[in-house]
């Protein structure tokens, strides 16, 4: 399950509005997910029409002009590749691989890799060199396949004084970018659109744009816009430690609040080596980051809100829905086998035909339609550790799957018969994460999955994995 790379991670809406997320894992490999009508898909490798033939080191996605997404990839010569999608529609098939995007080829080694839509929804990228320069080109016009104009160190007003190691850009609430860069010895500058015409002048370079100075030294940064529109904004500093500050109020020009590490009651206890924030279609704001141990975990806000809570921290599940209607052990083992193996091959079927020793069940899934149990699935799969009967307190199911092992639970219905659900997270409040394949994905209180799930359910039995 370890091994997500620390610079390898991105996310961004899709033209339909679902949410499209990508990693790198430690070889440059590059994985993708994206949410379907039910959850998310399985980790998928080849999300390309053919895998690239070069690693990745660093990634980035923004939407074009007519919503389609593009995506960059950095490898480990410097160069950068890119795949776009071929039509608007969500579904649409991403283009071949190609380091011919731009109309000349980038005089320089890449590291490092940002792209945001300026007012006009043009799409304007920058690239960090090996030397800490920051490059930049933009789209020559608000059409989505016009040409991108020649790359330039010289786009803000004056040159940086600093040197960059890392970049990241957003839309301020009147949709005038914002852009930030981390230099070598971790302060954060930024400069942004002096007006909101889409051609105006970038502003000064600034280390002063928060009230105060950060008190930490910063390695990583993100921004996203809540649902009213104000920025929220992130820095990962040398510890591994997540501060953040946002807009006071909706005007783009509002002061941004005092610095926090309690932007969320769940603290996290991991040490994050990475971040990316990404709006979702409801405007509910995400921020998924990597942990030191290779785990990738997130946080939502709870309700569309721009002021709401944000959820405790949980794992990223991928968990999809139940293929037959008394196959929720099939769903949980088979979901809980690519969170802990992003290559898995296991489907439903096949966890159904090692469960009943059988053969048809992909091909014959319907005598297959039985009841089953979750240990045996989970053995099946391999990643059964052990089961006991009743309950196990908040704290552990905390513990569980903070150490990257999610829980299994028994439901029995109080009008007869069980289901198997997972849970991916627990922490502060009393309240959990759930994976479900036949209900999907809910945050409710550990009393509520006591005693009383989906209405009726009571907790039978517990299953830990590893």
């Amino acid at each position: 399950m370890a091994g997500w790379a620390a610079n390898g991670l991105t996310a961004a809406q899709l033209s339909d509005g679902r949410i499209q997320f990508w990693a790198t894992d430690a070889a440059g490999q590059m994985y993708s997910t994206w949410q379907n009508n039910f959850d998310w898909v399985y980790w998928q490798h080849q999300w390309t029409p053919a895998l690239p033939t070069f690693a990745a080191t660093n990634l980035a996605v923004a939407p074009l002009s007519d919503k389609r997404l593009q995506f960059w990839a950095v490898d480990t010569t410097g160069a950068i590749w890119s795949c776009w999608k071929s039509t608007t529609s969500a579904n649409a098939q991403w283009t071949a691989w190609t380091k011919a995007w731009t109309a000349g080829a980038p005089p320089f080694t890449a590291k490092q890799v940002a792209a945001a839509p300026l007012s006009d929804g043009r799409l304007q990228f920058w690239a960090v060199d090996a030397n800490g320069a920051i490059w930049s080109c933009w789209k020559s016009t608000t059409s989505a396949n016009a040409a991108w104009t020649a790359w330039t160190k010289t786009w803000t007003a004056s040159a940086p004084t600093f040197t960059a190691k890392q970049v990241t850009a957003a839309p301020l609430s009147d949709g005038r970018l914002q852009f930030w860069a981390v230099d070598t010895t971790g302060a954060i500058w930024s400069c942004w659109k002096s007006t909101t015409s889409s051609s105006s002048a970038w502003t000064a370079w600034t280390k002063t744009w928060t009230a105060g100075a950060p008190p930490f030294t910063a390695k990583q940064v993100g921004a996203a816009p809540l649902s009213d529109g104000r920025l929220q904004f992130w820095a990962l500093d040398s510890g591994g430690k997540m501060w953040s500050c946002w807009k006071s109020t909706t005007s783009a020009n509002a002061a941004w609040t005092t610095w926090t590490k309690n932007w969320t009651a769940d603290v996290p206890t991991f040490t994050t080596s990475a971040l990316w924030p990404a709006r979702l279609g409801d405007g509910r704001l995400a921020l998924w980051v990597i942990d030191t141990t290779g785990l990738i975990w997130v946080t939502v806000k709870s309700t569309t809100s721009s002021n709401a809570a944000w959820q405790n921290w949980s794992l990223q599940f991928e968990m999809q829905h139940q293929e037959q209607t008394n196959w929720c052990w099939a769903g949980c083992a088979a979901g809980t086998s690519f969170l802990y193996d992003r290559n898995s091959a296991w489907s439903q079927c096949k966890v159904a035909n090692c469960e009943l020793a059988s053969t048809t069940c992909c091909s014959s899934p319907g005598p297959c339609n039985v009841y089953g149990y979750l240990n045996v699935a989970l053995t099946c799969v391999g990643h059964y550790q052990s089961m006991l009967a009743g309950t196990v307190p908040d704290a552990t199911l905390t513990s569980e799957t903070a150490a990257g092992r999610p829980v299994g639970v028994r439901q029995a219905w109080s009008g007869g018969g069980a289901h198997f659900i997972m849970i991916n997270g627990g922490g502060p409040n009393n309240m959990v994460t759930v994976k479900d394949p036949w209900y999907g994905s809910s945050y409710i209180t550990y009393a509520t999955l006591v005693n009383g799930y989906q209405g009726s359910g009571s907790w039978t039995h517990s299953y830990y994995t590893h």
